[in-house]
């Protein structure tokens, strides 16, 4: 694993949420969600090593029935059908919080 991604896990892990991990880091919120995003890819990402940067509970209940309800994996009509609710970087962390098999077949199409 490379080493940003290395690092950027541990941050993940010892964060309280997306916007300290970015702060520790010195990256942009979205840039931490793109390394998990490559973890996940790569099989090195479990649901536990991010789980204290999720949205709520309820939240990322909205945002994955969204995901559903809808049948696509786009970003933007989650966005727009939520009304703005939820930043890119909550959609997508919500995205890769779903079961393994879906968010590998979400990401290989994305």
């Amino acid at each position: 694993m490379p080493g940003r991604l290395a690092e950027t896990l541990q941050t993940v892990r010892d964060s309280a949420s997306l916007k300290e991990a970015a702060a520790a880091r010195g990256l942009a919120a979205s840039t931490i969600v793109k390394h998990l995003e490559e973890l996940a890819e790569m099989g090195k990402l479990e649901k536990k090593d991010f789980a204290r940067i999720l949205p709520s509970p309820r939240d990322l209940s909205d945002i994955q029935d969204a995901f559903e309800s809808l049948e696509t994996d786009k970003l933007t009509p989650i966005f727009n059908a939520l009304h703005g609710r939820y930043s890119f970087e909550t959609i997508r962390l919500a995205r890769l919080a779903g079961d393994d098999e879906s968010r590998r077949a979400r990401l290989a199409r994305d």
